[in-house]
């Protein structure tokens, strides 16, 4: 409480606010009884109670602790790791830790806000040249604002910066991640997870996808998704209905990335010849026609690449379109 700084085993110096524990111990079965475990720091702050037995005992000293403990009003904000402070209002925790070499071994991790739950399982080691984690995470649902919430700001930076500027609202499920952190390593990210209602954007002078559903993956440095269900409102002709569409950026570590797309859809002629006659393809620029210079309805397939920048032009681009016109009737 006297704002002491005490040096935890990473290094890094952690400020402890305030503490507090009560506890009982059984002598004949090595067992910690704690009624009540609150602790407020600058990287944290929890209250909760559990049980913890003493094992593998070396000249009357334990080298490993197994531990159960439920938590309640969880606050994680570790300098520079979160955006911002994460919250959960419950959990428990079952794990196993020994003391030399430090290992922290997670049998399962739950933490719960409203109807969210997280559920992880993992290791922290502490080796010789630096902290080795290992963990795996699956989340039931939640928003793509509360996920990037949970996505530390170092750990992949241009991959969580790109999915906050292009995946606009929507609902996610069925997530699941697992990360691997090494010494003077970059880190390796895999996730998955199942997309409802959201908004996309995969260009920044195209209009962005509505409604979208389907499913995206993160397997180290390549981005995938997939549409299920969508549509793109185009200048004319009204909606496009994309489903079946597909976007790959092969290694989203690159400044700027290159994005690879698959876009299968269907629509009024009017309204796919307006969708090209948008930056950077503008098929209609050099001629005296408009997007509206037939009627009939159109199924195509666009294969376009190009590089995720601000500014794109034609010369940027490789692509193809092609597709067939129905019921086509022209002035």
């Amino acid at each position: 409480s006297d704002g002491r700084r005490y040096t935890c085993c990473i290094g890094r110096p952690v400020r402890f606010d305030e503490g507090r524990a009560q506890f009982r111990f059984d002598p004949k079965q090595n067992k910690l009884q704690f009624t009540e475990v609150s602790v407020k720091t600058g990287a944290a702050g929890i209250t909760g109670n559990g049980q913890a037995y003493l094992r593998d005992f070396d000249a009357g000293w334990p080298s490993a602790m197994l531990g159960q403990f439920s938590f309640a009003d969880i606050v994680i904000a570790p300098q520079d790791v979160f955006a911002q402070p994460v919250k959960f209002a419950q959990g428990a925790l079952d794990f196993r830790l020994h003391l030399d070499p430090f290992t922290l071994d997670v049998g399962q991790l739950v933490l719960g806000e409203g109807d969210e739950k997280l559920t992880a399982t993992g290791q922290a080691h502490a080796g010789q040249n630096g902290w080795e984690v290992s963990s795996n995470i699956s989340i039931n649902h939640m928003t793509t604002t509360r996920l990037l919430s949970l996505w530390p700001v170092a750990l992949v930076p241009r991959t969580r910066t790109w999915l906050m500027e292009n995946l606009k609202t929507g609902v996610l499920s069925d997530i699941t991640a697992a990360a691997r952190l090494l010494p003077d390593t970059p880190p390796r990210l895999m996730a998955g997870y199942n997309f409802d209602n959201a908004r996309v954007r995969y260009q920044a002078t195209l209009p962005e996808i509505r409604q979208g559903q389907g499913y995206a993956t993160i397997t180290e440095k390549t981005f995938s998704l997939a549409l299920e269900g969508g549509h793109v409102i185009a200048p004319q002709g009204g909606a496009i209905d994309v489903a079946g569409s597909t976007m790959t950026i092969t290694d989203i570590t690159q400044k700027p990335a290159r994005g690879e797309f698959q876009l299968h859809g269907k629509s009024s002629t009017t309204a796919v010849l307006s969708l090209l006659n948008e930056p950077p393809f503008n098929i209609l620029k050099e001629t005296d026609y408009s997007p509206d210079l037939a009627q009939g309805t159109a199924e195509f397939d666009a294969d376009f690449g190009l590089l995720l920048k601000p500014e794109v032009v034609i010369g940027d681009v490789d692509y193809s379109v092609k597709g067939v016109l129905s019921d086509v009737s022209s002035e």
